[in-house]
């Protein structure tokens, strides 16, 4: 089913639901409130994952499976986990259970999709529900030792968001029944047997889906997902808004050789929350802002934030472009000011590596301990030799560890 007039791009979760994540679990971070540094004991549902012809393929397999086809990834991933753990608890950073808490309701809030997404997965339960809150966990606490040094006052903070709210509200989003067909003629007799009565929406809906159409599978009940309304052609935006619930429009031109109408389902009108209300959310970014802010003025003394962003803008354009992903939608602030901070992770992730003392009696996993060793610096030419076997203390080799 293709709605790319009405989407653009597909409504996702941000980020690697699974497996990354918020610009973002187990208790791994020593949370206060009930965190802990070991591994969580998942419970799992007994029996075979799944059958085949009566055939099971039970869990050991599977786990097999995943360990040989990803091992190493994930084992650096766990890794690098632990060692940010480690050095939160160095420098007495924490991150509570309230706290994780608080970034998955501020994802729920992003978008009914998102929250029914989220709140799948945490009923449902088991490794995956885990592992979401456990990366979760992982990101604010890189966030949390990021800013560990940055005061927040409170007029500066009030200040900050009244300009920035807007990122924080949630735009009017719809959901809609679809009955469309590339002659207007088809659409306006539709339209006529909607007023007459004489068919109804849904009866149409199945007729149109069955034609030989080249827009037959356009056409829906109810789209599964609410919609921006900001992402909807432009001349439907004025007819959404002023429709309400059990609405139908009359018949219009969607797009060029698209003729039909719309049944409003359901409407959420937009909402722009106050400070109080997501003050967990606008302390962080507020914060990784500054952190930007310094960063910027330390590496780029002559250029302005704004003008920063804007540089960082245009770089992410272009890779959209290289990859020939032209509907991308623009980077958000966040992202941007996430991508300006990519350094200062980096930084901060090598820092807790330095001094680590990683081993494994695993020859299969000795390429990612080895990433974990002091490296051997190359002699400079006409050198001795033997300078090679005294490395300076604590240098590490540059390795970019996988995000976990």
């Amino acid at each position: 089913m293709k709605t790319k007039w009405i989407l653009g791009a597909p409504m996702v979760l941000s980020g690697a639901l699974f497996i990354a994540g918020c610009n973002n679990a187990a208790d791994t971070n020593g949370g206060t409130n009930g965190g802990s540094n070991s591994a969580a004991v998942i419970p799992v549902a007994p029996g075979p994952v799944a059958t085949v012809n009566g055939i099971g393929i039970d869990r050991e397999e599977l786990h097999q499976f995943l360990e040989a086809t990803g091992g190493p990834q994930a084992l650096n991933s766990l890794i690098e986990i632990q060692l940010v753990n480690q050095e939160a608890a160095k420098q007495g950073v924490a991150v509570t259970d309230a706290n994780v808490e608080a970034a998955l309701q501020e994802r729920r809030s992003q978008n009914p999709a998102i929250a029914k997404q989220i709140d799948d997965l945490t009923k449902a339960g088991g490794p995956r529900a885990e592992a979401f809150k456990r990366q979760i966990r992982y990101q604010l606490t890189l966030d949390n030792l990021l800013t560990k040094n940055i005061k927040v006052e409170p007029a500066a903070l009030q200040k900050w968001f009244t300009a920035q709210k807007a990122r924080y509200g949630t735009e009017a989003q719809v959901k809609i029944g679809v009955l469309v067909a590339s002659s207007k003629a088809r659409a306006d007799v539709m339209a006529q047997q909607l007023k007459a009565k004489t068919k109804t929406f849904a009866q149409l809906v199945g007729e149109q889906q069955k034609a030989k159409d080249p827009l037959a599978d356009q056409n829906l009940i109810e789209t599964p997902d609410f919609l921006p309304v900001s992402r909807m052609p432009e001349n439907m935006k004025g007819v959404v808004a002023k429709m309400k619930n059990g609405d139908t429009s009359p018949s219009m031109m969607i797009t060029p050789g698209m003729f039909g109408m719309i049944r409003m389902v359901q409407k959420q009108e937009a909402k722009t929350p106050t400070l109080d209300q997501i003050r967990f959310a606008a302390e962080r970014d507020y914060k990784l802002e500054q952190v930007a802010r310094q960063a910027v003025a330390k590496r780029l003394p002559k250029t302005t934030f704004d003008q920063a962003l804007l540089a960082e803008q245009k770089t992410v354009a272009d890779q959209n472009m290289q990859r020939g992903d032209f509907s991308a939608p623009p980077p958000t602030r966040s992202q941007l000011v996430q991508s300006l901070n990519s350094k200062s992770v980096q930084d901060l992730r090598d820092r807790s590596k330095k001094e680590a003392k990683v081993e494994s009696s695993d020859a299969t996993y000795k390429e990612v301990i080895d990433s974990y060793k002091p490296a051997v610096p190359i002699p400079a030419a006409g050198a001795p030799a033997g300078n090679a076997a005294s490395p300076p203390p604590n240098s590490a080799t540059p390795v970019k560890p996988a995000t976990p």
